[in-house]
């Protein structure tokens, strides 16, 4: 089996209240750039509206776009450029839509061609969503991460112990709330795609926690003479390599899809390379040294 580090001995549980001081930090900055920026932004999968992608032939500029869809009967445009001046993301509120998205496409490449005879785009992608379904989605996508995190710690609990199963939970929640931090500080719109990448990142996590929670199980077994810090800090230690390989692997494709992927996978494949790198810290940092802390006030029965 490969392994990165052969033989490690970090002292991770003994600096474990710079970490818990660095997560409280993490979380500080996500109540208050969701304060600033008034929640977070959300896309037309939830506010409802309308999503066109649209491929120039050459360069224009947003400020163009945005003259163009100044008096469109759609309502007010919200313009998104990405690559080098060829592709844009307009987006309109959804107050008063209900057109099929062909007819909202014909309506919009006719603006364009009056407008801009000689750049006429191309439609990549049309999405249409009324304001009641993207409010039932929100309750949905909620419901999905709270049921996942709920179903971990029972899982956790039956399988290894009700302390590992706790903390690995506290960890999922601290992650998904700095994640949903980052992608405030970056406004990113929440979309299907986003939640699919917080659950993916509870996923990741939560599969860390496991590995090193059977490690700590099976070292609980064999060192009955060692300290219960020593045993979890040398569990930790075992699955390191296992766990920093992992993560290097798939933030790797990740960080790939981010750089050369399509515009609707740039934003997940975003938030899942900052939820691989945050969910690697929490389950070496966080999860098994909040176990050490809980065992160190309220000592379980064998160890009284």
């Amino acid at each position: 089996m490969l392994q990165l580090f052969k033989s490690t001995d970090f002292n991770f549980t003994g600096r474990r209240y710079f970490a818990f001081a660095f997560s409280v930090l993490l979380i500080i900055l996500t109540i208050v750039s969701l304060v600033v920026h008034r929640g977070v932004k959300y896309g037309v999968d939830f506010a409802g509206g309308t999503l066109l992608e649209l491929k120039f032939s050459s360069p224009i500029t947003t400020a163009n776009l945005r003259s163009v869809f100044r008096n469109f009967s759609m309502g007010s445009a919200s313009i998104q450029q990405f690559g080098e001046g060829y592709d844009f993301i307009v987006r309109f509120e959804s107050e008063g839509i209900a057109e099929a998205a062909e007819s909202t496409s014909i309506k919009v490449i006719e603006l364009l061609k009056q407008a801009i005879p000689d750049n006429t785009p191309e439609i990549v992608r049309i999405e249409i969503v009324g304001p009641r379904i993207g409010k039932e989605l929100q309750r949905n996508a909620i419901l999905a991460i709270l049921i996942g995190i709920f179903g971990i710690l029972i899982y956790v609990s039956i399988r290894f112990d009700f302390r590992l199963g706790t903390a690995a939970v506290i960890a999922l929640i601290q992650d998904v709330l700095i994640a949903i931090g980052f992608i405030s500080i970056t406004r990113t719109e929440i979309s299907i795609p986003i939640i699919a990448a917080l659950l993916t990142i509870v996923g990741y996590s939560v599969n860390n926690s496991i590995v090193i929670s059977d490690r700590i199980r099976e070292n609980l077994r064999k060192m009955h003479k060692v300290g219960f810090e020593a045993i979890i800090n040398r569990s930790i230690n075992d699955t390191l390599s296992r766990t920093v390989l992992t993560a290097l692997s798939t933030f790797v494709v990740a960080l790939m899809l981010w750089i050369f992927g399509a515009a609707a996978i740039k934003d997940f494949a975003r938030i899942i390379s900052f939820g691989i790198i945050l969910g690697t810290y929490s389950t070496i940092f966080i999860a098994a040294p909040l176990v050490v802390e809980w065992e160190k006030r309220f000592p379980s029965r064998r160890r009284r």
